[in-house]
């Protein structure tokens, strides 16, 4: 856990070294999850913060007629239930989107040691800020949707390559046709018939699960992405 949540952190502040020291002194149960099963239900009132450590696991929502909007995507370093510092019940679910497995901080620790170094739970909060930047984001791009989708995969592939993830232009994105529906509010047919669109301009590939982009500034351009809304410290590509 120590790995992937200290790389998390250190994206949003600096650490210093009594920072580090807290982190690594934190304990934290480690729990498989396989695929499609739930991390965190709605109604529950969490007593743990989870961190993602292997996997990528998603937020959603069900609407009243039963389908799944997806509202967030976490990947290995992420954190979920935070809910659970003000003692609310979840109004959303989390759920693995491949096999995960999830470090659980129980809330009364991580509490002492945001009390002993303040700066980390400014760390934690100031992810949440970026979440919500997210979706807003995704909100605004939701009229279009071949812009959608490639906007989509731009901020995918820039936080995989901020979790250090990314190999150059290609990386595994291992969302399904009918999750990157989930997240733009799509049908997987209409997903299929955009990445087909944007396989033949040229600009995605991507096939079992494994995205390549032959030229990612073109690639951000026609997206019109600027990552500044995704906070990263570098982003070589920024447009």
């Amino acid at each position: 856990m120590h790995s992937a949540f200290h790389r998390k952190l250190s994206t949003l502040i600096e650490l210093d070294q009594g920072e580090h020291a807290i982190l690594d002194r934190l304990s934290y149960v480690s729990e498989t999850y396989q695929r499609r099963r739930d991390i965190i239900s709605v109604g529950e009132r969490p007593s743990f913060l989870c961190v993602v450590l292997e996997g990528w696991a998603a937020r959603y929502s069900l609407r009243t007629d039963g389908s799944r909007r997806i509202t967030g995507i976490l990947m290995p370093g992420d954190f979920c239930g935070i809910h659970a510092m003000s003692g609310a019940v979840m109004d959303h679910s989390v759920t693995a989107i491949t096999t995960c497995e999830i470090g659980k901080i129980d809330i009364s620790e991580l509490d002492k040691a945001l009390r002993s170094e303040p700066r980390l739970g400014q760390a934690l909060w100031r992810s949440k800020l970026i979440e919500e930047a997210v979706l807003r984001t995704w909100l605004l791009n939701s009229k279009d949707a071949a812009r959608s989708l490639a906007h989509l995969l731009c901020e995918l592939h820039a936080r995989v390559g901020q979790a250090g993830l990314a190999e150059g232009s290609g990386c595994e994105i291992p969302l399904t046709q009918e999750d990157i529906g989930d997240v733009l509010g799509l049908t997987a047919v209409h997903v299929n018939r955009m990445l087909r669109e944007l396989r033949e301009q040229g600009l995605v590939v991507l096939s079992h699960m494994q995205l390549m982009i032959p030229n990612v500034p073109a690639l951000h351009a026609a997206a019109r992405f600027n990552p500044q809304y995704l906070y990263l410290k570098t982003h070589p590509h920024s447009v």
